[in-house]
């Protein structure tokens, strides 16, 4: 039950983020991924698990810059394939949150103009073992590769495939995955009100 909570929690801060009038510039958006870990320590086995998770971002545009981004994750990892010696990383879950930045490149015309883009940066995570009481944080690095889908739109889907590197204390695990997404904004600012006409009585 908590797991469902923290996903809707997290999808709620995306459209509620949405939702506020801010400058132009600030887009928002949430996604679903599906992701590939690997876990290893000093001396043993690179075990594979399988996941998924659910993200909530909003970011600031300079034209192809993204100088800015924040990122709210809930996810969850099963457990590890079992080595031939009998050895398994437990599954874990947990509320990650990243900052970023990143380009975007020119659209491609031929591919109805969508648009390719690179983000990358850090986290902090707040993770448990799944059916356990044991809780652990961890640094991670960060990377991700997007294609934008007909991204001349205001409102647009796009696909990513994300890359994390994980420093889990004595383990280690990067993860590649399978990210997509819809795209909100940019947020548009209140509409001013025009300027009287010379002559035009108040």
């Amino acid at each position: 039950m908590r797991r469902v909570s923290a996903v809707l929690l997290t999808l709620a801060l995306g459209s509620s983020l949405a939702a506020l009038p801010s400058p132009g510039g600030f887009r928002f958006d949430l996604s679903a991924y599906a992701a590939l870990p690997v876990t290893w320590y000093a001396d043993g086995p690179a075990l594979r698990h399988s996941g998924w998770g659910a993200s909530a971002g909003a970011e600031y545009e300079l034209e192809a810059w993204v100088p800015g981004r924040l990122e709210l994750s809930y996810f969850g990892y099963a457990p590890s394939a079992i080595s031939e010696g009998g050895e398994l990383y437990r599954a874990w879950h947990g509320l990650r949150v990243a900052a970023l930045a990143g380009y975007r490149f020119e659209p491609f015309e031929a591919l109805w103009s969508s648009r390719l883009g690179l983000l990358a940066g850090g986290a902090l995570t707040a993770a448990g073992y799944t059916d356990t009481n044991l809780a652990f944080a961890y640094p991670s690095l960060l990377a991700e590769l997007r294609l934008d889908l007909a991204a001349e739109r205001e409102s647009f889907l796009w696909i990513g495939l994300p890359f994390e590197y994980m420093f889990r204390g004595a383990f280690r695990t990067a993860s590649l995955g399978l990210a997509l997404g819809w795209r909100m904004g940019p947020v548009a600012r209140a509409p001013s009100r025009p300027a009287p006409r010379k002559g035009a009585r108040r």
